[in-house]
């Protein structure tokens, strides 16, 4: 819009139009991000005002040029508030983007806790896996050990002349077999 401005070539002025809507077309899409965020939405919709503010004033100036030239674009453009409009324009993209670096700490901080928590259950499963199966596995040997013990105090009755000796085991395994066959014996 300046280089029509000062130029008054129309091929500037095309541009600045379509600049000017790809501006505001970008605005709507800024506008779908932040739509869950209503604070970010209201910094969105101020923007959008000021944006078409900006767009006015140039619009207005870039009208001026054929009936007044040059010096009066310019001195119409100089005469508008367009620098009070450029501070709010990025006082409020520093606010959203002050608060997307906010939410993204945040969600920072809700990744860190989830993996946390993710590495606690995996630790707790771990710790409660070997639990159960140093649990087992001490049952089982109770058992191993209490099969052989009633074998050999059997064996030792038999080695002293105690035939009448009887093994109960009360198991399915190899164990009774060997019981009931000392038994037999």
């Amino acid at each position: 819009q300046r280089d029509f401005l000062f130029s008054g070539q129309k091929p500037f002025y095309d541009s600045y139009k379509l600049n000017a809507d790809q501006a505001a077309q970008t605005l709507q899409d800024l506008r779908l991000l932040v739509a869950k965020s209503p604070r970010q939405l209201d910094r969105v919709d101020k923007l959008g005002v000021t944006l078409k503010e900006r767009r006015d004033l140039l619009r207005e100036s870039a009208d001026a040029l054929p009936s007044a030239g040059l010096v009066g674009a310019a001195e119409k453009l100089r005469l508008s508030d367009w620098l009070h409009l450029q501070k709010e324009w990025t006082a409020i993209c520093r606010e959203i983007r002050a608060d997307e670096e906010q939410e993204l700490q945040a969600r920072d901080e809700q990744v860190k806790d989830g993996i946390f928590t993710a590495h606690m259950t995996v630790l707790c499963g771990t710790i409660f896996t070997a639990v159960f199966i140093g649990f087992s596995v001490y049952l089982f040997g109770q058992h191993i050990t209490a099969c052989v013990r009633k074998l050999l105090k059997a064996a030792d009755n038999i080695e002293k002349g105690r035939f009448d000796t009887v093994v109960t085991i009360r198991s399915e395994d190899e164990f009774a077999d060997l019981a009931e066959a000392y038994t037999t014996l």
